[in-house]
């Protein structure tokens, strides 16, 4: 299987608000990248899920990634102690913020 590498620097992303607090989110890809992502999705997508039901779970799994990963940097930084040093030097209460993040 050939491996399609996806570069979201060409990409054209376009989010519009919509009513009733909705949203809109466009992702144009490029003729090889939406040919890879539809070999990728009718791989992997069980038949029981819709394409728009498949699409909202690798969005949202996507978001719940992306906060797991900034959640580690968080802790990581709070527990460097030159970091820390730091940022209490600058005026910032760490202990607070330590506090508000969520216990793994």
């Amino acid at each position: 299987m050939d491996k399609i590498k996806f570069d979201g620097s060409n990409w054209k992303v376009k989010s519009t608000q919509r009513s009733r607090g909705r949203m809109k989110i466009n992702i144009k890809l490029s003729k090889d990248e939406s040919e890879g992502f539809k070999n990728w999705a009718n791989l992997v997508r069980p038949d029981t899920i819709s394409d728009e039901d498949f699409f909202k779970q690798i969005f949202f799994n996507g978001i719940e990634f992306l906060n797991q990963k900034l959640q580690q940097i968080s802790q990581q930084i709070i527990n460097d102690p030159e970091i820390r040093k730091n940022l209490e030097a600058s005026g910032i209460n760490v202990s607070a913020l330590e506090n508000s993040l969520p216990k793994p």
